[in-house]
């Protein structure tokens, strides 16, 4: 599929963009992959994230979707607060030109619902969507 690049020099597929990332922070073994699948889905967007193998402290992403509902996201990431009650935060984000796809992550948009979710876990980043 062709692909150009925006003033930012961040993909551009169809009318969706595609942005890169990287979280660091509290953002391993607290559900915050899942949590960030969930509510990009929620707002749909189309998203995977992976754990960095030798970084406890580091998860990749991508997202692709609208850039306003991406930025919805972005912009809440960087308050640095608990995006659920496990006490996923990130505490930097930065973001690449460059990343894996949606689908080469461990968790994405069409794969989440097949590993196990805490019926418990309550996702303050859901709480933002504008339905």
């Amino acid at each position: 599929e062709m692909c150009i690049r925006d003033r930012y020099q961040r993909r551009v597929r169809g009318s969706k963009l595609v942005r890169y990332f990287t979280a660091i922070g509290n953002v391993q073994r607290v559900m915050f992959r899942q949590t960030l699948v969930r509510s990009a889905i929620r707002r749909g967007i189309e998203a995977g994230a992976s754990r960095t193998p030798n970084d406890r402290a580091e998860v990749s992403f991508t997202l692709v979707g609208n850039n306003k509902q991406i930025q919805e996201i972005v912009t809440k990431l960087k308050q640095k607060k608990n995006i659920n009650n496990l006490g996923a935060k990130v505490l930097l984000l930065r973001e690449f030109t460059s990343g894996k796809e949606v689908q080469e992550h461990e968790v994405h948009s069409g794969n989440y619902l097949a590993g196990e979710w805490d019926p418990d876990v309550k996702i303050n980043l859901l709480s933002l969507i504008h339905i």
